[in-house]
């Protein structure tokens, strides 16, 4: 089933370079930066491997080898304030990884970009969020589906429909949680990305209050640290 909310476990982290250094790289590149699920989800994998999170007995190098591929650096990411900032290294990735927070988080990463796909040592171009997807998939990444994210959550919030999802990058929207079900059911085969039109808002039920959410990364804070779900 394709997802709705996607959760990876990767690893890495990158260091800021000064506006114009930035800029000629990205021009020299041809990369244009886009907001990215994939993105939300390879970083969560990541922090899930990350010794300094997990509290595994593990060094930084022995998880990176674990992950399905890393980043030919440097890459290009943005964050949800609209500030853009180069990893040139996997340790830099994980460094400003482990900054973030609700407020200032990544959203956004430069197409085109390289990996390197540990299973078969070959250099790949992600040209964009759907290859990005696909890859992702191929990893076999944690992922949860429609169904399984409404049982998991029925007890902690209750979406406020109506509620737009952007279908192979184009605007469906739902007006309750049967109607989305429904869609997904009659139309997976032909679904090839999914992503959520920002800001919606969801009903807490521990505090009885709603939930404005704006981000992917917000999205992954309320499952995980709102709810408990990991």
């Amino acid at each position: 089933m394709k997802k709705m909310f996607c959760f990876l476990s990767l690893m890495a982290i990158f260091a800021s370079c000064s506006t114009d250094e930035q800029e000629v790289q990205m021009e020299e590149m041809n990369v244009e930066v886009q907001e990215s699920i994939s993105l939300r989800v390879t970083l969560e994998n990541i922090k899930n491997m990350n010794p300094s999170t997990t509290g595994k007995n593990v060094n930084a190098t022995d998880a990176a080898d674990e992950l399905c591929f890393q980043f030919e650096y440097p890459i290009t990411l943005e964050y949800n304030t609209g500030t853009q900032v180069t990893a040139n290294n996997y340790e830099e990735l994980l460094s400003i990884l482990l900054d973030e927070s609700v407020a200032v988080h990544l959203t956004g990463i430069g197409f085109p970009f390289e990996i390197i796909q540990y299973s078969t040592n070959t250099t790949l171009t992600i040209d964009d969020e759907a290859e990005f997807e696909n890859l992702v998939e191929a990893c076999g990444y944690d992922s949860i589906g429609v169904v399984d994210v409404v049982a998991l959550t029925a007890n902690c919030f209750d979406v406020n429909y109506p509620i737009t999802v952007l279908i192979n990058e184009l605007p469906e929207t739902f007006n309750s949680q049967a109607d989305a079900e429904n869609y997904f059911y009659g139309n997976i085969q032909t679904i090839e990305s999914i992503g959520f039109q920002y800001p919606f808002s969801v009903h807490l039920a521990s505090t009885d209050t709603d939930l404005q959410i704006n981000s992917d990364y917000e999205v992954v804070n309320l499952i995980n640290d709102t709810c408990g779900i990991y």
